[in-house]
């Protein structure tokens, strides 16, 4: 009976992966979404792999001048080497973590409350079309969910048996989390918490020093870059923070309506949610989501979408009786549960301390813990035969609606193989005078003018090299290769800083290519 119940149990949970790959893959290259993380993240990551040019600096992040420090960069230096410098290579790593992350959270949940709570958890996950969205495209932040999975794991075997060691590890993954986003900072209360744990009850004062070392060397980079540049970070992550000269502009009523609808919207979103462009608020209904707010802006900077819920209502009477469950299981499983509300309570709070625009997936380190929290309320209803039905009944019309809205994708526009077409052209029409690449792009949300998804084409696949994208660098190339994707009509007088420091006087050829036009301009 055991043995039948395993496979059964296999069965279904290969069952759960399989949708989990299929969605986060389904036709992946032909969706691919090449923008401007990608492509800068792409074109450093090329750069370490063939030029041999190392860094001591990861992704920028949202502080002007500030970076994180560059593991990511290394861990997806192989990934792109293998792929032979096919971005996509990038796309399938994080699809891969993706579907790591479901099998992850089927055995936590399982570790936290027992079975079935895993299936549940991993079913819903893999399905949620917020998750698969963020897992089909490589971007620094994507990963932070599976990172911040293991943390908590981590954490909660030190609480629960007070052994350092998974101190150590909890440290080790903290610290290499940085790599990825700065989110994770929302653990470090309860990271402080656990130090503080450690020393008080005297346990070996040496697990604490390895901790604090431990992370201290994963941002040691850092460190390293600031001697040489004259503590330049520290200075840009002042400057930023003084530019909100007061306390009232860093702790604003918007802030405080965030704090208090953050946790509620973590509840609902992640399971609920889907990715929309546009959003017409037609009914005073949808105006009150709109304001509560339970239309989130935006999600994925990657994607520049908004997320909202499908079936409002719904998703909130889950989100209580979720609630409801975890407030009656509270004595039962009272570490994993205040662990949890620990984590949320100081992700959001630290959230406040933010000045600038706060988007919501800053959150990302807090992902799984709605996964977590819907196992548990599910396992509850399971154990009484009664409502099995209708949990059933529950599960697969969630994962139905979920899978029909994470099939639903958008491509980048211009495609990938439109903006190799025209580094193509580019690669085969440059000789060896310095040039410079800039554009004017379709969307007018797009704030960059440096080209530098065409920079990656150009440089990794043509072996071309263009200027930096510095002012300095734009007056001293002899041609201006400008990509025209929103149809100007004075490319010569195009008002953007490129253009302005190159000074073009003529036109010296220009291309249709599948509707983007590419002009060289030359003084």
């Amino acid at each position: 009976m055991k043995k039948r119940q395993d496979k059964i149990e296999f069965l279904l949970l290969f069952l759960i992966l399989a949708i989990a790959g299929f969605l986060r893959f389904y036709k992946l290259k032909e969706f691919q979404f090449f923008t401007y993380d990608q492509a800068r993240d792409a074109l450093i990551i090329k750069r370490i792999v063939v030029d041999r040019k190392l860094t001591l600096l990861g992704p920028t992040v949202l502080i002007p001048g500030f970076y994180l420090p560059p593991f990511y960069y290394y861990l997806m230096a192989p990934v792109l080497f293998l792929g032979k410098l096919d971005p996509v290579a990038l796309d399938l790593f994080s699809g891969f973590t993706g579907v790591g992350l479901v099998l992850a959270v089927f055995w936590a949940t399982n570790q936290f409350f027992g079975r079935p709570a895993g299936f549940f958890s991993a079913f819903l996950l893999a399905t949620s079309p917020l998750m698969v969205d963020l897992s089909r495209r490589a971007w620094n932040p994507n990963s932070v969910p599976m990172l911040s999975l293991i943390l908590i794991y981590f954490l909660y075997r030190f609480f629960k048996e007070e052994q350092g060691f998974f101190l150590f590890l909890a440290s080790l993954i903290f610290g290499f989390s940085l790599s990825f986003h700065y989110s994770i900072i929302g653990f470090l209360p309860v990271i402080l918490l656990a130090f503080y744990w450690q020393l008080k009850s005297k346990k070996k004062f040496f697990w604490v020093v390895a901790s604090i070392l431990t992370i201290f060397l994963l941002i040691s980079p850092l460190f390293l870059f600031e001697l040489r540049h004259n503590f330049s970070l520290t200075k840009s992550f002042l400057s930023f923070f003084k530019s909100f000269k007061t306390p009232g502009k860093i702790m604003t009523f918007e802030k405080i309506k965030r704090f208090l609808i953050s946790p509620f919207q973590l509840a609902v979103g992640t399971p609920f949610g889907f990715f929309q462009k546009s959003l017409p608020l037609k009914t005073n209904l949808e105006k009150f989501y709109s304001q509560a707010p339970l239309i989130y802006a935006p999600v994925s900077i990657v994607s520049h979408q908004r997320q909202v819920l499908y079936y409002p209502k719904f998703a909130i009477l889950i989100c209580l009786l979720a609630m409801g469950i975890v407030f009656k299981s509270y004595k039962k499983y009272f570490l994993a549960i205040n662990l949890f509300l620990g984590l949320i309570l100081s992700g959001v709070l630290i959230s406040l301390l933010y000045p600038g625009d706060f988007h919501f997936y800053f959150y990302d380190f807090l992902f799984p813990v709605s996964f977590l929290v819907l196992g548990l309320s599910f396992k509850t209803f399971w154990q009484k035969k009664i409502f099995r039905p209708i949990i059933l009944l529950l599960a697969f019309s969630m994962g139905l609606v979920n899978s029909s809205f994470s099939l639903k994708q958008e491509a980048s526009a211009p495609s990938v193989d439109q903006i190799i077409k025209v580094s193509q052209a580019i690669g085969q029409d440059i000789g060896e005078a310095p040039f410079n690449l800039a554009v004017n792009h379709r969307f007018a949300d797009r704030w960059d003018r440096n080209a530098v998804e065409y920079r990656y084409f150009v440089e990794a696949y043509f072996k071309k090299i263009p200027l930096s994208d510095s002012p300095a660098d734009y007056a001293k190339a002899e041609s201006l290769y400008f990509i025209d994707e929103a149809g100007s009509s004075k490319i010569l007088d195009v008002k953007i800083m490129e253009v302005e420091k190159f000074q073009p006087r003529k036109i010296a050829q220009e291309w249709d290519l599948d509707g983007v036009k590419l002009y060289k301009l030359t003084k």
